[in-house]
């Protein structure tokens, strides 16, 4: 499981960040900002706690939005994967 602050070598990646970054892509400034707050309401899961159990956020996200879900989620584990990648990168070449 990915924690809110999961250590990637000596970096450190926020999860709510790139969840934040991702939700704004995809449905507007706007609108990601009745997302979480509409989330928080309904399903007392705070903002905060996004990240500490993810599995709740895409259950809470596929209730919201159906099998458009699946497009969220991959847009996520992608930019974490992509931080992930580059925060080793980095740790790899200052090891050397």
């Amino acid at each position: 499981m990915v924690n809110s602050l999961g250590e990637i070598g000596t970096a450190k990646i926020c999860v709510l960040d790139i969840v934040d970054e991702c939700l704004e892509e995809i449905f507007g400034a706007k609108k990601n900002n009745m997302i979480c707050p509409h989330i928080e309401k309904n399903s007392n899961l705070m903002r905060e706690k996004i990240s500490e159990i993810l599995d709740k956020f895409w259950e809470i996200l596929g209730d919201l939005f159906g099998n458009s879900t699946e497009v969220i989620k991959r847009a996520i584990v992608r930019r974490l994967e992509t931080e992930i990648l580059a925060q080793r990168q980095v740790t790899s070449q200052t090891s050397c």
